[in-house]
């Protein structure tokens, strides 16, 4: 078997040590933990996007950006026909997977955000499209750590945090990939996004437009007051039709999430049939804030999230129910596993791989990882306000698009294998330490139905 070449290609990721005002940017290590995490999370957002409904999105956002460049006069790379649009949107997939943009690990007041940059040279008219030189990528380095947090909790402790977390991670990156979409074609940070490309009230925002075209609204978290996780939770999940007070507000499906995040895509999602529909007002009113808001400075003075043991604590050995009432049951984070320790065949036997041209398939090899997470010291950074779409960090050759708590029949689609979860056997044993031993990934069959502390499904 040929080796397994990565989900996402010459990837690199920084995260800040000591004050964000000075030069403390260091690179992660591919091995570290947040380095997988954030591996795993570009990836998934980019099979999102290469679903055949994603492709159709961004298709569609395709076509509205050039008829507006086009309208205004302003100049852009794009000259063939528009029944052309698929395979361009095809192109810039497989480029932006094939050298994925530089990410960075920092305070957003989001979850987070694409700085858009000027990336063409007219001295160099050849150079071709470059997503390190042409985005930076910002995700919340809070998040990524309470995603490790929760990964070393008891089930009864943990509940569906980890999994909660994941898919608003993939939501996110998916967002921000789209921001992309419109310096693509132009070679520079600006025009922004033209007010026509909306949601609601949300105007000049593609990554919404995608939200709401895709997944039928915008994905919110709001405070679980009976979590243990506390300020380290991810929230309820709710799905917003657009940015209005009066939007209707609809309870995301466990089971949808957890299948989601297994590989098992469908769209639009799929809402809660048991808790009845509100609107956002009443949303924030139940709950009082949104999970984003939690992470303050006085949060983000919490020490950073360590590696996790070598086994599995102890405690979650034990039976998920009881305990705790307000705990959550951990129906299937009880199987939780950080993004090394679970296999995607990223274009293997997925229903739109004969889109994707030159593209190699990945492949499982079960082999030993070394994590780590390297020590950090809290800092802050800011660009511009909460949920802004048109402030610009720095210069007008950068364009910010911050995603925060991003305020007809179903089709379903498969990103690696039918909807399971992982099972992990075969810790290492003996000693401390950080490493983990060979690691044996089985499958079981998801369940219809999952205990949760919410009783939703």
């Amino acid at each position: 078997m040929a080796a397994r070449a990565p989900p996402v290609g010459e990837l690199r990721v920084f995260t800040q040590e000591g004050s964000p005002t000075k030069d403390g940017w260091i690179e992660l290590s591919p091995r570290s933990t947040r380095y997988k995490i954030v591996e795993d999370l570009a990836d998934m957002g980019l099979c999102i996007l290469e679903t055949p409904e994603g492709r159709n999105v961004l298709i569609s956002l395709a076509t509205r950006m050039l008829n507006f460049l086009n309208a205004e006069g302003h100049p852009h790379f794009y000259t063939r026909p528009m029944a052309d649009l698929p395979h361009e949107i095809n192109h810039f997939l497989r480029v932006i997977r094939g050298r994925f943009p530089i990410v960075y690990l920092s305070f957003t007041q989001g979850e987070g955000m694409a700085v858009r940059q000027n990336w063409y040279n007219a001295d160099y008219p050849e150079r071709a499209y470059d997503p390190q030189l042409a985005v930076k990528m910002h995700l919340n380095r809070f998040v990524i750590n309470n995603m490790i947090f929760a990964s070393q909790q008891p089930p009864k402790v943990a509940g569906d945090n980890y999994d909660f977390f994941r898919f608003q991670m993939m939501v996110t990156m998916a967002h921000e990939i789209t921001h992309s979409l419109m310096g693509y074609f132009t070679g520079t940070g600006r025009p922004n996004t033209p007010p026509t490309i909306a949601l609601g009230n949300f105007g000049g925002e593609s990554g919404r437009v995608l939200e709401g075209e895709l997944f039928g609204g915008v994905v919110e978290f709001y405070l679980d007051r009976d979590d243990p996780l506390a300020n380290r939770q991810a929230g309820i999940p709710y799905l917003m039709d657009d940015g209005y007070p009066n939007s209707r507000a609809r309870m995301v499906s466990t089971s949808y999430i957890i299948d989601f995040v297994n590989g098992a895509f469908e769209f639009p999602i799929r809402v809660s049939t048991r808790a009845a529909p509100s609107t956002r007002s009443e949303v924030r009113t139940l709950h009082g804030k949104e999970t984003s808001q939690l992470r303050t400075s006085r949060s983000r003075n919490a020490k950073d999230t360590t590696s996790p043991p070598r086994a599995p604590n102890p405690a979650a050995a034990g039976s998920s129910s009881g305990g705790n009432p307000g705990a959550g049951s951990g129906s299937a984070s009880r199987d939780r596993r950080l993004p090394v320790q679970i296999a995607y065949r990223s274009g293997a036997g997925r229903p739109e791989a004969r889109y994707r041209e030159e593209r190699e398939e990945y492949y499982l090899e079960e082999e030993e990882e070394e994590l780590e997470v390297e020590e950090e010291r809290p800092g802050r950074v800011s660009y511009g306000g909460r949920g802004s779409s048109s402030t610009y960090a720095g210069s007008s050759s950068s364009r910010v698009e911050e995603r925060s708590s991003r305020g007809g029949g179903s089709s379903s689609y498969y990103a690696s294998a039918p909807p399971s979860r992982p099972e992990e056997r075969g810790y290492g044993g003996g000693g401390g330490g950080s490493s983990y031993g060979q690691q044996e990934l089985v499958y079981r069959p998801a369940r219809d139905a999952r205990d949760s502390r919410r009783g939703y499904y």
